[in-house]
């Protein structure tokens, strides 16, 4: 038997997906906050099942009886994820679970300067410490995130950070590589860099994009105080706000720029590269 956390968010919709492709549906248990948002898995066969990070008795019934855990990282401060993710691991091996597959970030390092860096460093810690088998997939930027639709509407780029090069990687091949390291063998107590095979900056993105829908694409490199203040203006939380400058710091600074084969040889066949993602855009 195998669980998923996080399945109605758009990598549990993707994982599961995939995952009744390549295994018996009445074999997944699928846990989310909003069971109904899963109707359709359930009438596919797979068990849908109420699961709450914050509810560790809801995450021991979403893991009974399952050999295999994947544990979709959330999105809280990092004080309560570190915590969420801790009664999570806890949940799992009270109740037998064989191995956690926990999808963490790139540079997971004590001097990242993206904010969430220190909680994905935690979790990674508590896992090696826990006494069961485990798979971390350090996943990079999702190519999905990349502001194709606003370049679209405004025919700019607008982000700080903009020479920093990032090896994207598109949520469908995380869910392939995280659907073969659940389903495979030989993965456990691996960490596998999860990303796509090239890395590019925003120039690198602008020409593409321009390429593909012939005409210009311009990269405006703004300050991060002024994507603060964007960002402020469309009503994001302070939150938010430390986080995507964080990140874009993190970009900046070439953090996110190292290209790994580990999804390609996980999978065993291609992934999708940022330029071909962009080329269907």
């Amino acid at each position: 038997m195998l669980a998923i956390t996080g399945g109605s968010g758009q990598l549990g919709r993707a994982v599961a997906s995939e995952l009744l492709t390549r295994a018996t549906p009445n074999s997944v248990r699928f846990g989310t906050r909003s069971p109904d948002t899963l109707a359709a898995f359930r009438s596919a066969g797979a068990q849908v099942s109420l699961a709450d990070f914050d509810d560790p008795g809801s995450l021991r019934s979403l893991f009974e009886g399952c050999d295999v855990a994947l544990i979709i990282s959330g999105d809280a401060p990092n004080d309560k994820r570190i915590a969420q993710h801790a009664a999570a691991f806890q949940s799992a091996k009270s109740v037998g679970v064989r191995r956690i597959v926990y999808t963490s970030f790139a540079n997971p390092v004590a001097d990242s300067r993206f904010l969430v860096a220190p909680s994905h460093l935690e979790s990674e810690r508590m896992l090696h410490n826990l006494g069961l088998a485990f798979t971390i997939l350090r996943n990079n930027c999702y190519a999905e995130n990349i502001m194709i639709e606003a370049a679209r509407a405004t025919g700019e780029l607008v982000q700080p950070g903009s020479t920093g090069r990032v090896a994207y990687v598109s949520r469908a091949d995380v869910a392939r590589a995280a659907v073969a390291a659940m389903t495979g063998s030989g993965h456990e107590n691996k960490t596998y860099e999860i990303t796509g095979p090239e890395a590019l900056d925003h120039f690198e993105i602008a020409d593409r994009l321009s390429r593909v829908w012939r005409r210009p694409i311009l990269v405006r490199n703004i300050s991060t105080e002024a994507y603060a203040g964007m960002l402020r203006g469309r009503g994001a939380p302070p939150f938010i706000v430390h986080l995507l400058v964080s990140l874009h710091d993190a970009i900046a600074s070439g953090e996110y720029a190292k290209v790994s084969s580990d999804a390609k040889d996980i999978i065993g066949g291609p992934i999708e590269s940022a330029s071909d993602f962009l080329a269907r855009s």
